[in-house]
């Protein structure tokens, strides 16, 4: 054989029926198993994520549960009609509330519900208990500033009555109430 020849090179066997049959069904369960996982965790794993979409509307001018929305005392009222109505939004998620993967995703599909993360709205460390403590106190000094404005409108006379409900840790104003009352908690 001389330096210029050809050389033969071996070709390999075609794969048999035997080979590939195998593979096939291996594979095909594998990807099955996989997908089935991959369901599974976005039925079961909940995200840190919160939805937002539009809550019932309230006409402020009728009853909500057989009680009026609005019920004045102490001062003439007049017969309204007509409708003013309030718009809510409900949240979805949260502290103590899991939003799940398949949620989150089906909202951004369909765009009717708003995706954001939970730290937007709660630091880590909020407990359900907090949220709804914290839900109470808003309602409330709601309820006080729609009684001051109604009675600024009638030129009664109220009394405000200022709280504070909490001080940022290591902060100058934290440091100055302790100073003048001894301690803070």
């Amino acid at each position: 054989m001389t330096a210029n020849a050809p050389r033969a090179v071996p070709v390999p066997a075609a794969p048999t029926r035997g080979d590939t049959r195998r593979r096939a069904p291996r594979l095909t369960t594998t990807s099955g198993v996989m997908t089935y996982i991959l369901i599974a965790l976005a039925v079961l794993l909940p995200v840190p994520y919160m939805l937002q979409l539009p809550g019932p509307v309230f006409n402020t001018l009728g009853d909500y549960q057989d009680k009026p929305m609005i019920d004045v005392s102490g001062a003439k009222t007049y017969p309204t009609s007509g409708r003013i109505d309030m718009l809510t939004v409900a949240v979805s998620g949260g502290p103590g509330r899991d939003t799940y993967a398949s949620q989150a995703l089906g909202a951004l599909l369909h765009g009717k519900e708003t995706v954001i993360p939970t730290e937007a709205y709660y630091p880590l460390d909020t407990t359900r208990e907090d949220v709804t403590a914290s839900n109470a106190v808003e309602m409330s000094s709601s309820q006080d500033v729609a009684v001051a404005a109604a009675m600024g409108q009638l030129d009664r006379p109220y009394k405000v009555h200022l709280l504070v409900g909490d001080v940022v840790p290591d902060s100058p104003p934290r440091r100055n109430c302790a100073r003048a009352i001894g301690s803070f908690p």
